[in-house]
């Protein structure tokens, strides 16, 4: 893996597959895809995305901070700004043109990647959202975030992960060897960034960045989507509405021939005389 240091603190990424797209002066034809990984998750997840763009677009994975190999920041807030503040220094710091960048996040990503393409100076030219953590929430649906914050103080974070996992995360269908993974993962996240980083999804309003976004949004959901699509269409102007069947949170690591070809799809609609997308978004 690369390293950047932001602010004297290293973020970790993998950037493969054409190394010269997007950059600053406008090379290269093919967008830049940028993979932001959920809550106490990291890049590994999104292997099969990689393995499968990597031949014809040039793909960054980063760990956010505090996750995987990226270091701590003592002191952060660990709040979707603090995050969003990261992932454009990040862009910055790399020579990328944001105009280049495609942001693809999954779950916590999938608000950073919504966060990003808001801003008002963005010019990313479309974000997708791999089944978001909940964006317009439902007084039922906070009071269970709140729960599961409260959980986290009493029982601890690793305990509090294999509960919703099993309630809410994993289908019977999925990979017996899933829940394990995800949770070796988990692992390695800071315990100060893990706990904080829930606290800040909690408190997050996403009214402001739906009505603000104007580009198209993708949402790849699971088969029992986080969010309800009259909810999100209800603000945001360009919505593609996509659920994968068959599997739960972890689509893209489960089912990622139906996410890639989802992701597929939406480059094709957006840019023209891509190199091997129909190759890449069809196999």
């Amino acid at each position: 893996m690369h390293r950047l240091l932001i602010d004297g603190a290293a973020i970790a990424y993998i950037d493969s597959g054409n190394a010269e797209g997007g950059n600053a002066e406008g090379a290269g034809l093919a967008p830049v895809l940028l993979f932001i990984h959920g809550w106490t998750s990291d890049h590994s997840t999104f292997a099969r995305q990689l393995a499968h763009f990597a031949p014809h677009y040039r793909t960054i994975c980063v760990d956010l901070p505090g996750h995987g190999e990226s270091d701590p920041v003592t002191g952060a807030a660990y709040d979707i700004a603090f995050y969003t503040q990261r992932l454009s220094a990040f862009i910055a710091a790399l020579g990328l043109a944001q105009s280049s960048i495609i942001p693809i996040g999954h779950s916590l990503g999938g608000l950073l990647a919504l966060e990003l393409a808001a801003r008002p100076d963005a010019a990313h030219p479309l974000a997708i959202l791999i089944d978001p953590a909940p964006l317009i929430r439902s007084p039922s649906v906070q009071r269970s975030l709140a729960r599961t914050q409260q959980m986290i103080r009493e029982v601890g974070r690793r305990r509090t992960q294999q509960i919703l996992g099993d309630k809410v995360f994993f289908r019977r269908t999925d990979p017996p060897e899933l829940p394990d993974d995800v949770q070796r993962i988990a692992a390695r996240t800071d315990e100060e960034a893990a706990i904080r980083t829930w606290d800040a999804i909690v408190g997050y309003q996403a009214e402001i960045a739906l009505k603000n976004v104007a580009v198209p949004l993708l949402f790849i959901n699971a088969d029992r989507p986080q969010n309800r699509e009259e909810d999100i269409r209800a603000l945001v102007k360009t919505l593609h509405w996509g659920r994968t069947i068959g599997t739960g949170h972890f689509n893209h690591m489960v089912m990622p021939d139906q996410v890639n070809a989802m992701i597929g799809d939406m480059l094709r609609q957006h840019f023209d005389g891509l190199p091997g997308l129909q190759d890449s978004s069809l196999s």
